[in-house]
C-alpha cells in the first residue's frame, strides 16, 4: 500500500468513519496504545521540565497538537516579517522534516521565497546545538523554532500554538488512536492559540472549538482566528500573476499535504473550478513518472491549469512541466492585534 493510500486508510479508521468488525477490531488495538503514550508524554514533559536547555536569545515556538497540517508555514513567514520590521535579526530553525540528502527541505524553500534575505534559514537535528552556535557568532538576534510545540528540550520565551479549525482536536484521541500528539490539557502551556482557516467552517462551529480550547487555555492568553488568504500565483521560473487569474478556471490542484482539504477550499473560495484533483503523503518526493501522470490526469479532466502549493512547487524546479503555485499568507480575522503586541513583548530588551 502506497503512502497516501495507508494515510488515508489511518484517517478513515480512526474518525469512525471506517466500518465493519475488522475496523472496530483495529480501532480498539490502536486503543491500547494510547495508555503507554500518554505515560511516556507525562514523562518526557516531567524531564523537560527540569532538564530543558535555554539559549542566549529570544526563542518563539510555533507548533501544533495534531498529527499533520495546521498551517504552521504561513504564521511563521509572518512572524519573520513581524520581527524584521521591528528591527529584529530573525532566524528560522526546523528539524528539516523528510529533507533528502544534500537539499534543503520544502518548507524552509518555499519560506526562502517570500522571505527578506535578511532572515536567516537552519535545518538541524540538534536545533539546541544549533542555535547555540548561532547565537555565539550573534549575526541573528531572535529564533523562530518551527514546529517546536513538543520540542521541550529547549526553553522558549513564547509559546504560540495552531489549531486547524477543519480538524482541531484529532479526533479527541492521541496517537495512535486519533491524531493527537497530546492530550488537549496541553494547550494550558501556550502563551496564545491561533485557530486557522476559519474562513472554511461555520460560525457555529468556530464557537464550539472556542469554548472547548478556552477550557484549557490559561486566563489572559490570545485566542486568536485566522484564515489562509491567497496572495499570487508564482511559476517555476518565479514570476508572478496575480489570483484573479484563476477565477472561473478549469484547475487540477495536486499536493503533498496532511490536509489538502484546506489548500482545495482555498482554490475554490477563489472562484477556481477544481475539475480534479490528486493528494500526496505529506512532504511527499515527487518522480518524473508522478508529474507524468498529474499532466496526463489534468488534461483527461480537461483541465486549463495545474495548480500546486509553494513548498511542492519547489520539488518539482528544472521540469519542463507546466506547474503553478499559489502563494498564501495569514490574515487575523480577530486578535491579530493582540497577539503582535505580545511578540513584541515577549523579545522587547532581549538584544
Amino acid at each position: 500500500m502506497s503512502d497516501g493510500r495507508a494515510r488515508s486508510y489511518y484517517l478513515e479508521l480512526v474518525s469512525g468513519r471506517a466500518r465493519g468488525t475488522g475496523a472496530a477490531c483495529l480501532r480498539g488495538l490502536l486503543a491500547c496504545g494510547e495508555v503507554p503514550y500518554r505515560a511516556a508524554m507525562a514523562a518526557r514533559r516531567a524531564w523537560y521540565a527540569m532538564a530543558a536547555r535555554r539559549v542566549e536569545m529570544p526563542v518563539i515556538s510555533v507548533g501544533n497538537l495534531t498529527l499533520g497540517g495546521t498551517g504552521k508555514t504561513p504564521l511563521v513567514a509572518w512572524l519573520a516579517r513581524l520581527l524584521v520590521e521591528s528591527g529584529r535579526r530573525p532566524v528560522i530553525v526546523s528539524r528539516g522534516y523528510k529533507r533528502q540528502a544534500g537539499r534543503v527541505g520544502d518548507e524552509a524553500a518555499a519560506l526562502r521565497l517570500e522571505l527578506p534575505e535578511t532572515v536567516g534559514q537552519i535545518e538541524a537535528a540538534d536545533r539546541v546545538g544549533a542555535l547555540r552556535c548561532v547565537a555565539a557568532e550573534k549575526k541573528f538576534d531572535v529564533a523562530i523554532l518551527d514546529d517546536g510545540f513538543q520540542h521541550l528540550k529547549l526553553r522558549r520565551d513564547l509559546d504560540l500554538l495552531l489549531i486547524d479549525a477543519m480538524q482541531p482536536f484529532g479526533y479527541g484521541r492521541v496517537i495512535p488512536r486519533g491524531l493527537l500528539r497530546e492530550p488537549l490539557s496541553a494547550i494550558g502551556r501556550a502563551d496564545a492559540v491561533i485557530l486557522t482557516r476559519t474562513d472554511l467552517v461555520a460560525e457555529a462551529e468556530l464557537e464550539r472549538i472556542e469554548a472547548e480550547v478556552r477550557r484549557h487555555l490559561r486566563p489572559g492568553a490570545p485566542l486568536v482566528r485566522a484564515a489562509h488568504v491567497a496572495t499570487h500565483l508564482v511559476g517555476q521560473d518565479g514570476r508572478r500573476e496575480a489570483v484573479e487569474s484563476l477565477r472561473g478556471a478549469a484547475v487540477y490542484a495536486y499536493s503533498g499535504l496532511a490536509n489538502p482539504d484546506g489548500f482545495v477550499g482555498t482554490l475554490e473560495g477563489l472562484g477556481t473550478r477544481v475539475v480534479g484533483r490528486r493528494d500526496f503523503a505529506d512532504h511527499y518526493h515527487y518522480t518524473a513518472a508522478d508529474l507524468d501522470d498529474i499532466m496526463s490526469a489534468a488534461r483527461t479532466v480537461g483541465a486549463a491549469r495545474v495548480v500546486t502549493t509553494t513548498k511542492d512547487l519547489v520539488k518539482v524546479a528544472g521540469t519542463e512541466q507546466n506547474v503553478t503555485a499559489l502563494a498564501v499568507e495569514i490574515q487575523f480575522v480577530s486578535g491579530g492585534e493582540e497577539l503582535s503586541r505580545l511578540v513584541s513583548e515577549k523579545v522587547k530588551g532581549n538584544r
